[in-house]
């Protein structure tokens, strides 16, 4: 089975492609055993892609950390509904094989909570789907065994802060205050009195000159 990129595209986009989703409880699950629970949803992949038709086949494990698997039809490592990046990787003209992947979605698989596999080409599942789906009930029952042993691990136990240490103390603001600098009284400057001497008035002595009598001549 092929398909051009951008009619993959479009389909997911439009939601032409076939859905299946079903829920089961842990119990329920441990009681019928995986490749019973799972039949059901094999059936519906194997005749959605006899037909050509694109898939998302899920089953939901009600754990108290919910747990979704899913059989995927797509073109390249992501999740169906990142179809939209497809095109970082692939040009829309291309003619590319479809694949089945095993998505698991759940906060106990990894730190991002999603992990995806290519499990087979469509190609390859439905010429011997009986084995294949053999691999696939062992590849998801890894899956669920990890994801049950992570849920099991104790959580690291947080304490309990006292109330009075929960609020931080109001920091306090100073408020800096700066002094206004009482501007220096103005200096004044004495005037200084020139005292003007008066100039004594200039007394000039009168010369009185002196008639010597004539001398009389015998």
């Amino acid at each position: 089975m092929e398909i051009n990129v951008q009619t993959y595209q479009n389909a997911i986009a439009e939601g032409n492609y076939d859905s299946v989703r079903e829920n089961v409880s842990p119990e329920t699950l441990k009681q019928n055993g995986l490749a019973a629970t799972m039949a059901g949803i094999y059936t519906n992949v194997r005749e959605a892609t006899e037909a050509g038709h694109l898939i998302q086949a899920q089953l939901e494990v009600t754990y108290k950390v919910p747990t979704l698997i899913s059989i995927e039809t797509g073109v390249i490592n992501l999740p169906l509904e990142n179809y939209k990046k497809v095109n970082n990787f692939l040009e829309p003209e291309e003619i590319v094989p479809v694949n089945l992947y095993l998505v698991v979605t759940s906060e106990a698989i990894n730190v991002s909570g999603l992990r995806i596999d290519l499990f087979s080409s469509v190609a390859d599942y439905l010429a011997d789907f009986t084995t294949k789906n053999a691999a696939l009930n062992e590849a998801i029952s890894e899956k669920l065994t990890l994801i049950e042993e992570e849920m099991a691990k104790p959580k690291p136990v947080v304490k309990e802060v006292p109330e009075e240490k929960k609020k931080p103390a109001a920091r306090k603001t100073t408020r800096k205050t700066t002094a206004t600098k009482k501007p220096a009284a103005k200096k004044t400057t004495a005037k200084k009195t020139t005292t003007t001497k008066k100039a004594a008035p200039k007394t000039t002595a009168k010369r009185t000159t002196a008639t010597k009598p004539a001398t009389k001549k015998d």
